[in-house]
């Protein structure tokens, strides 16, 4: 009979660790400081000749080879409910692991009605174009100083949607709603409709009073917004990324931002963030933000609601049950 190991399974309800009871024989519900203690765990369940076959991953945790090869050696599975890997070496693993996540191909349709992350791109634009962190830290400090925040509307701004993907249609149709002008660069020649103007990279970076970054992470995206692009900027344009930080170069943006070449940046995911621990330790872009209000950042919450974080589960469970 088969087990599996859940991590991070204080986001799992009951629903989904019943529907999984129907099918191993023995659920672990464990959470790892370290991945040093993961592999000792599976090290003592192989040792037993009872060897898991089957982790729902957590981020944190880069699962390579040094992991993997501790599972059952007939069957093994990493599961992940997220939109993309990249804390998992699939290069690495992929020979003799399956990898199940929501891909495109086999969760696409489904994904559709999950707006998480467009809703969070919305509230970061806002958020800056607002000065929502200051204005409320400033109450907080007992002042009531209106015209110090003063803002800028959506309405009439000229808006680069870089991906018109799933996430990138939900954005555009809000903003849209605010009576924004939509601009979208697509590469592999998604549909548009005829509310959207289809826009090459340089039209966006050098017209646009917002951008917007909602492209996937295979390779050949990563650094795809460096120097070039990010120079284009009007100095009252902000840019923002809620897809994968490895896309844009963190190194050119804190000194575009530093500078005051550009209004803001506004980020929800940064440069490697899905294999980090829940501490950060000098990471350059959150240190900038600790001092400076020309940027904002989240920590990865895109996808992280109680309905999406609910449904995805249930997917990815789903999925794994009719493969076993």
């Amino acid at each position: 009979m088969m087990k599996a190991l859940i991590l991070n399974h204080s986001t799992y309800n009951k629903n989904h660790i019943n529907i999984l009871k129907k099918k191993f024989s023995k659920i672990y519900l464990k959470d790892f400081s370290s991945k040093k203690k993961l592999i000792n765990f599976l090290k003592i369940k192989k040792k037993e000749k009872n060897p898991i076959n089957v982790i729902f991953t957590s981020f944190g945790i880069l699962y390579d080879q040094s992991i993997t090869k501790y599972l059952d050696n007939k069957k093994k599975y990493l599961v992940s409910p997220t939109t993309s890997i990249t804390h998992i070496d699939k290069l690495g693993v992929e020979k003799n692991t399956k990898i199940i996540y929501l891909d495109k191909k086999n969760f696409g349709n489904h994904l559709k009605k999950i707006p998480s992350t467009a809703e969070l791109t919305i509230m970061l634009i806002l958020m800056l174009l607002r000065k929502a962190l200051q204005a409320t830290n400033s109450v907080k400090n007992n002042l009531w100083d209106r015209d110090a925040f003063i803002g800028n509307q959506i309405s009439d701004k000229k808006i680069g949607i870089i991906g018109f993907g799933r996430i990138g249609k939900i954005v555009s149709k809000i903003l849209k709603s605010f009576g924004a002008k939509i601009y979208v660069f697509e590469k592999y020649n998604s549909k548009l409709s005829n509310k959207y103007k289809k826009a090459n990279m340089n039209f966006i970076f050098s017209r646009c009073d917002i951008i917007s970054v909602h492209i996937d992470s295979r390779k050949e995206n990563f650094n795809l917004i460096g120097k070039t692009l990010i120079n284009k900027m009007k100095k009252s344009a902000i840019l923002i990324n809620t897809s994968r930080g490895e896309i844009v170069n963190e190194k050119f943006l804190i000194d575009t931002l530093k500078k005051n070449k550009i209004a803001g940046a506004g980020l929800d995911v940064l440069d490697g963030d899905s294999s980090w621990g829940k501490k950060v330790k000098n990471n350059k872009m959150i240190s900038y933000f600790k001092n400076n209000s020309n940027l904002v950042i989240t920590p990865h919450l895109g996808g992280n609601t109680l309905e999406a974080s609910n449904k995805t589960k249930e997917l990815i469970i789903k999925k794994l049950i009719s493969l076993v």
